[in-house]
């Protein structure tokens, strides 16, 4: 190898146009395809098995955790919501199960998933809001 000059393995033709280059990336994108669907299948026929078996667990426990609060259960929260400020001013919290804290711990990861799911439905972008009159897309030079 001359220094300064390009490697270019042994076998390969270096591509000349536009045409060659769209071919390459089509031909890649293609075996992309073929791979994650090769791997993917051996999932796809486990769930097509697992759900229909599974469903009846899984209705049971959305016929539970979907429906709204009872009356009843929104008298409730005031009082629940004192006992977890006092828990969290004595110290309470010290003594909860490594168990206990990791679900909650995922409990309120999924409970801001879903704040920021929604925030970005809400205001149809990933980033900031769209502001009628705040936003300048122009070049400033």
């Amino acid at each position: 190898r001359v220094h300064g000059e390009c490697y270019q393995p042994v076998g390969r033709r270096k591509q000349t146009g536009p045409t060659q280059i769209k071919f390459t990336m089509a031909a890649k994108a293609a075996s992309l395809g073929t791979r994650l669907t090769g791997r993917f299948t051996p999932l796809i026929n486990y769930l097509k098995v697992k759900v229909p078996e599974k469903g009846g667990v899984i209705k049971k426990y959305a016929a539970v955790e979907l429906v709204p609060p009872t009356p009843a259960e929104i008298l409730k929260a005031p009082g629940d919501i004192q006992k977890i400020v006092a828990k969290a001013t004595n110290g309470g919290w010290k003594q909860v199960p490594l168990r206990d804290a990791f679900v909650n711990t995922v409990i309120c990861m999924e409970i801001s998933l879903w704040f920021f799911v929604g925030e970005i439905i809400g205001k149809r972008s990933l980033i900031g809001y769209q502001i009628e009159g705040a936003v300048n897309w122009d070049a400033h030079i």
